[in-house]
């Protein structure tokens, strides 16, 4: 595609019904490769199609059965083992009793160490999970499900529903994004999930226009958070913007980091009852070179029915 050509997208698709049943849709690029880089002494070959990253087709679903394994043994330094120390990215999204959203974010292995300690500090997992659905890519597992925690000072068992979106590493997990069933949530509604499908389309025709008043009018005015963090697999190029306001977020999308968006490709989507997610392969231009970005983004669910945010995690050429 040449610099005057309008922005391109493309779709290739599956529909997730509204309780969040998913299938994952794998799409194989047939394009040349045109350049070669090396990490950790392999060859990357980076074509304008596709990124190629050092997973197979399973290591998210791998890493995520082995860091289940071990989060179940609720042992510190089997837990800790599984992360991996290439980056570290996690966000945790919380609703307060008074319907405000409370963030907590780790950006390094001894702050998910931090969060570990307290949390086994006054909690346990018991097992027993009830998975509604996974949607599984080659670096990244989407997860709604029904978990069970043991108030360790009590002994009371509680059931949480939650929105679990993984990413890992061939060596461990990178991180995750936690987004638990907000009070809100309505009840489904037969046409609900094709009125935030569209929402969708026209959060992703706003982003490939580069308008980025037309995505901040599908954000919740008050109600708003957002964490975007994007890696690079080819250098020690890395950035994350958070975002309590939508003033905040309009500067986050912005900046340099976040480029502009030549060429969208949706991967899949997943719609719900509280959130909606989405995979995508991009082209985007950053600091006036072309790179190839696949993106995991979660758009959780505000009290009025519009995205609370962007919580996405994102590795680029």
């Amino acid at each position: 595609m040449t610099d005057n050509q309008t922005p391109a997208r493309r779709t290739a698709l599956k529909y997730a019904g509204a309780l969040g049943a998913a299938g994952a849709l794998s799409v194989a690029s047939t394009a040349q490769a045109r350049n070669t880089a090396f990490l950790n002494g392999k060859p990357l070959c980076l074509d304008a199609e596709s990124l190629v990253l050092p997973h197979t087709p399973t290591t998210a679903e791998d890493q995520l059965v082995q860091f289940s394994q071990r989060t179940l043994t609720n042992d510190l330094a089997t837990i800790m083992a599984g992360y991996s120390p290439w980056d570290t990215s996690e966000v945790f999204l919380f609703t307060n009793p008074d319907g405000t959203l409370r963030l907590r974010t780790t950006a390094s292995l001894p702050e998910a160490q931090q969060r570990w300690t307290d949390y086994l500090g006054r909690a346990r997992y018991p097992g027993g999970e009830r998975r509604n659905s996974e949607n599984v890519g080659r670096w990244f597992d989407l997860i709604d499900s029904q978990y069970f925690q043991i108030d360790t000072a009590t002994g009371v068992e509680s059931t949480t529903r939650a929105a679990f979106l993984f990413y890992a590493w061939p060596d461990g997990v990178i991180g995750q994004i936690y987004w638990p069933q907000p009070p809100w949530t309505p009840a489904f509604e037969v046409t609900r999930p094709r009125a935030l499908l569209r929402a969708l389309v026209a959060y992703e025709n706003a982003w490939l226009a580069g308008d980025v008043d037309a995505r901040l009018a599908l954000i919740e005015d008050q109600t708003t958070c957002s964490v975007v963090r994007i890696a690079s697999v080819n250098s020690n190029r890395r950035s994350r913007f958070t975002a309590m306001t939508k003033a905040d977020l309009r500067a986050g999308w912005l900046s340099g980091a976040c480029g502009r968006v030549i060429e969208l490709e949706r991967l899949y989507q997943v719609v719900s009852t509280f959130y909606v997610s989405a995979a995508y392969r991009l082209v985007v231009e950053v600091a006036g070179r072309r790179v190839v970005r696949e993106t995991a983004v979660m758009f959780p669910l505000g009290p009025n029915g519009k995205f609370v945010g962007e919580l996405s995690y994102s590795l680029e050429s």
